[in-house]
């Protein structure tokens, strides 16, 4: 399913209907499968979710079997790597739950997007980490930021909206919320993980990075 044009490091991408609410979870220790509700899933090899979307290689991101979380992750150098993957009914969420989640390994701060919508007006992007040494979350124009140091570790990052709440959470403890209640569909656009739409790259890498919809 990939298709090679393509150095941070990504293995799976989904969303994920399982995540508690506004309490403590275990992330989890093995690779993530694929159900009813995920619509993107990325072990890095490939999208193994039912609708199987194509991903497209940008720069030279490296499939790397040494750092890795799960089997494997894409590595990303910082300067001109990314994965995009074409536009979707998939994101569109209306006013439904859904969950984005995903392993990240930072090699050094970056402003880069782990994973954002290819447009630069009606978007979400989701920062693992930032310059600052934050977790970084933008919805169209309002965003968040906690303070969060992921460098030369991997840690879990999960987004999840349930009933119009915004909740963040790092290895599974909740670290933030915001209220955001408002329709969200990005299916006109695609998806670009490991850089946002102002040119900003990361350094490091992404492993089992998932997006589940309909369900918090």
């Amino acid at each position: 399913f990939f298709n090679a044009t393509a150095t941070t490091e990504i293995s799976t991408l989904s969303l994920h209907d399982a995540l508690p609410i506004s309490s403590a979870f275990t992330p989890d220790t093995t690779p993530y499968e694929s159900d009813a509700n995920t619509t993107l899933l990325l072990h890095m090899d490939g999208d193994e979710s039912a609708s199987e979307h194509d991903v497209t290689v940008n720069g030279n991101p490296i499939l790397n079997a040494t750092e890795y979380k799960f089997e494997g992750s894409m590595q990303f150098d910082g300067s001109d790597d990314y994965l995009e993957i074409p536009a979707s009914d998939d994101w569109n969420f209306g006013t439904d739950d859904f969950t984005i989640d995903f392993w990240h390994y930072a090699s050094s701060l970056t402003n880069g997007a782990s994973i954002h919508t290819n447009d630069a007006t009606n978007y979400i992007g989701v920062y693992g980490t930032r310059e600052n040494n934050k977790i970084f979350v933008s919805i169209s124009g309002t965003y968040e930021q906690w303070d969060a140091p992921i460098v030369d570790a991997w840690h879990h990052i999960a987004i999840v909206r349930n009933n119009g709440v915004v909740y963040y959470y790092q290895n599974g403890v909740s670290i933030g919320s915001m209220n955001y209640a408002a329709a969200m569909n990005f299916g006109s656009y695609g998806l670009l993980v490991g850089k946002d739409m102002w040119g900003n790259y990361i350094d490091g890498y992404i492993d089992e990075l998932r997006i589940t919809k309909g369900i918090a």
